[in-house]
């Protein structure tokens, strides 16, 4: 969700220089420093390689204990 905020938030303040009464020529717009940018793709590879992917398996092995559980009951 903060990933999401942060990728938001440079999008708008990129597009907010380019869109304005007088449009800004490409090579003028102030792009965000290279610290902001290392941050935010640092941020989507947590995000998409290491939460994510452990989320998934705790709750694939929860589901397996539960159909454990289903059988065991069913027997």
């Amino acid at each position: 969700m903060v990933v999401t905020m942060l990728i938001c938030a440079t999008a708008i303040s990129i597009l907010a220089g380019r869109i304005r009464h007088v449009p800004v020529p490409w090579n003028e717009i102030v792009w965000p420093s290279p610290f902001k940018i290392v941050l935010i793709l640092g941020f989507l590879y947590l995000l998409f390689f290491r939460w994510m992917p452990r989320e998934w398996q705790r709750s694939l092995s929860r589901k397996r204990q539960l159909e454990t559980l289903l059988k065991e009951l069913d027997e």
